[in-house]
């Protein structure tokens, strides 16, 4: 069996390629070897790999996501097993960028790999870092990681969260009725209807789980970066140009946009301040009571 092993020349990558070619697997180590500390302790690791015939060694920067394309394509990896990031907790806030590229940019790259190319396990090291602010000791598995205290820690925990949420989906839309709905309704809502697939219970699923999504994406962000409070507001704006202009169109959104902020302008001068607040949102139910698919949308008729 043919396993990749990113970040080979660490402590952990090292032993972790030892054992798997120990026991008879075929392994590819991949490492970057960038000088955050002394390269030539990477490289006397990859000395002690380097006598077993059923190891290789390539040098790569997994943030390069044409190069990991590359290697995925042409390898045929069987499994995975993903150790490299930008390790260092205080160095995280002296170079954050460093931590995006390595650690988010590199693990996108890898989780793409394995899902174009049929791997068939994938695994991954966190750190425990992730814990944050945690004051019990000893950590366990089960302890709440939403209070980190670094980039690095934000980030592993913003992934293990995205793999969560890339295997529940992947679960939903292959292995259950529900999901198999979702996927006919959206290859051809028309065939869907005739084969009796409820495809209003499936929008209303799909707007479900965007917004479920987008709700943990927020919580991902929160974790990474200073969210400002008053980012709702754009919100709360950008919500009712989107479906006052029609979903379904780009440049009906964007009129959407440049009424509703004359609309704010005049109800802010004319009717007071609270009534800016909510002119949007009842300019919206008017018009939706009229124009179902928004001012600009295309309105859709189906028969079956």
């Amino acid at each position: 069996m043919k396993v990749l092993v990113t970040g080979a020349a660490g402590f952990i990558g090292m032993h972790t390629a030892q054992r798997l070619l120990e026991r008879g697997d075929e392994v590819v180590g991949v490492d970057n070897l960038n000088d955050y500390y002394d390269v030539r302790l990477k490289e006397d690791r990859l000395k002690q790999l380097a006598p077993y015939p059923r190891f290789r060694f390539i040098k790569l920067d997994i943030a390069d996501t044409e190069a990991v394309a590359k290697l995925f394509h042409e390898e045929k990896f069987a499994r995975v097993v993903h150790l490299a990031a930008q390790a260092g907790v205080r160095y995280s806030l002296v170079n954050p960028h460093a931590y995006v590229q390595s650690n988010l940019v590199s693990f996108v790259n890898i989780l793409e790999g394995c899902r174009h190319n049929a791997i068939e396990h994938l695994v991954y090291a966190s750190s425990s870092s992730v814990y944050g602010g945690n004051t019990k000791v000893p950590y366990s598995e089960h302890d709440n990681v939403d209070h980190p205290i670094s980039l690095y820690a934000a980030q592993l925990a913003t992934l293990g969260l995205t793999v969560l949420c890339c295997l529940a989906t992947w679960m939903l839309f292959n292995h259950t009725r529900v999901g198999i709905s979702m996927r006919a309704a959206a290859c051809d809502e028309g065939a869907a209807l005739l084969a009796g697939i409820a495809v209003r219970r499936v929008h209303a699923l799909a707007w479900a789980m965007a917004g479920l999504y987008a709700g943990l994406a927020g919580m991902g962000c929160a974790l990474m970066f200073n969210v400002d409070p008053t980012l709702s507001s754009l919100g709360l704006r950008a919500f009712p140009a989107a479906i006052l202009g029609g979903l379904d169109s780009v440049l009906g959104s964007a009129l959407g946009g440049l009424l509703i902020g004359l609309l704010e302008s005049y109800a802010g001068g004319y009717l007071g301040r609270g009534m800016k607040d909510v002119i949007g949102f009842a300019m919206i139910v008017v018009v939706l009571m009229v124009k179902p698919y928004g001012l600009f949308g295309v309105r859709r008729i189906e028969r079956v």
